[in-house]
């Protein structure tokens, strides 16, 4: 996913499940494939379980460009993509063109170093998309008050957020990005500052995730969304939220590698 024309400032990410358009506002999705369907009629009322098809979205006129550019006849169709989101990601790349990128689609340079462009979009692809499994980051649990003895209501996810230090320069929030308030009772102490480096759009990707992990009403529909519902496990979102600070920071440290 992209962001589309109008976006503040423009953001990439990858998923692997159906994209959500307002990710970002407006949102462009370039999928790696596409699944089609015999084109028959009447075929939804004919009873016949049709095979559904996988098309590539690269096209071999495309790999073959790319593996011409670098005379490479062993680099893929994967290697291709991981290229492109190694280099949408490439801080170089971002800052030159971020106006454009504002205003239109990305067009995408070849460029000499393309070997670390692919492993550095591959090892990033692997983050984003796998943000659920990776391992933990060890960040401290800090239990103030009481808590309840109930595990599920002492990991209640209820405020998400960074906790003000105090007022800053022209009386503005002094957020301390090390803490992540859970609740009332659960802060997250130890987390590295260098988390909120990644940034994904107008804010940092951590703050994103944490404002979806508040639960919510809609007002129009009167719909809850309760992250805590996600799941049986009291520690979900807690355990969740470790899973995503690691994945920001070694996201921080790869966008640090680029040559």
């Amino acid at each position: 996913m992209v962001s589309g024309r109008g976006a503040g400032r423009f953001a990439v990410l990858a998923t692997d499940v159906v994209a959500d358009l307002n990710t970002f506002v407006p949102t462009h999705v370039f999928a790696r494939y596409r699944y089609e369907v015999p084109n028959t009629k009447d075929a939804l009322f004919d009873g016949v379980e049709r095979e559904i098809r996988q098309v590539d979205n690269i096209t071999d006129e495309a790999l073959a460009e790319f593996q011409g550019i670098y005379s490479d006849t062993s680099l893929t169709k994967d290697d291709l993509f991981a290229y492109i989101y190694g280099v949408l990601h490439h801080p170089g790349y971002t800052e030159q063109y971020g106006d454009n990128l504002t205003k239109e689609y990305p067009r995408i340079p070849w460029l000499k170093n393309y070997r670390e462009l692919m492993e550095i979009g591959e090892k990033l692809l692997d983050l984003h998309i796998g943000y659920e499994t990776v391992e933990p980051y060890p960040v401290a649990e800090e239990f103030t008050l009481m808590p309840p003895e109930d595990e599920r209501e002492r990991y209640r996810a209820t405020i998400m957020g960074h906790p003000n230090k105090g007022s800053g320069a022209r009386g503005k929030a002094d957020w301390d990005r090390t803490r992540i308030q859970v609740n009332g009772y659960l802060t997250l102490t130890g987390v590295p500052e260098r988390a909120s480096e990644w940034i994904l759009g107008p804010r940092p990707a951590l703050e994103l995730f944490l404002q979806r992990m508040r639960p919510s009403i809609d007002k129009k529909s009167g719909i809850k969304n309760d992250p805590n519902e996600f799941s049986e496990d009291p520690k979900y979102v807690v355990e969740l939220t470790k899973r995503v600070i690691r994945v920001c920071v070694e996201t921080s440290d790869l966008l640090g590698s680029y040559q």
